[in-house]
């Protein structure tokens, strides 16, 4: 992604981090990027980080067996998760110089690392029940996977 020098977070670290953090958090459904046979390869998940765990924090996600993503995530290559803020398109209508052209403003965070799979059913289980809780409306209480 082409980031001018005057928007991009040159430290990831402190208010840096915080800010992407805060992006993932708001925008948690994701674009998840892999090489598979030598060609990109994108499932959008929600994902839920654990800021704490990791230089960088860490994101946990979920891809079914059958998705054929599940093949790069035993490989080590790495791969992209994608998550996009608000964003606007800026008319050049909207300066006094004519010399203006259009751009679009945008949020987005791009985070890379290597993924792992984590097979333990109760590792799965209490992973998706997080994920579960966190997404599923709190109307009639709480609930556990059967």
């Amino acid at each position: 992604m082409y980031v001018p020098a005057h928007f991009a977070a040159p430290n990831l670290a402190g208010p840096s981090l915080a800010a992407c953090h805060q992006v993932i958090d708001a925008n948690s459904f994701g674009a998840f990027v892999s090489v598979i046979d030598g060609a990109p390869f994108s499932t959008h998940i929600p994902f839920l980080l654990d800021p704490d765990r990791g230089k960088f924090g860490t994101l946990l996600g979920h891809v079914a067996a059958a998705n054929p993503h599940s093949r790069a995530l035993e490989s080590t290559t790495p791969s992209l998760a994608i998550f996009q803020g608000p964003h606007c398109y800026v008319s050049p209508s909207w300066y006094d110089s004519p010399l203006m052209v259009p751009t679009w403003n945008y949020v987005a965070v791009h985070a890379t690392g290597a993924t792992r799979i984590i097979s333990d059913a109760n590792s799965v289980r209490a992973y998706l029940e997080r994920l579960s809780e966190t997404h599923e409306s709190k109307i009639g209480g709480t609930f556990t996977l059967a």
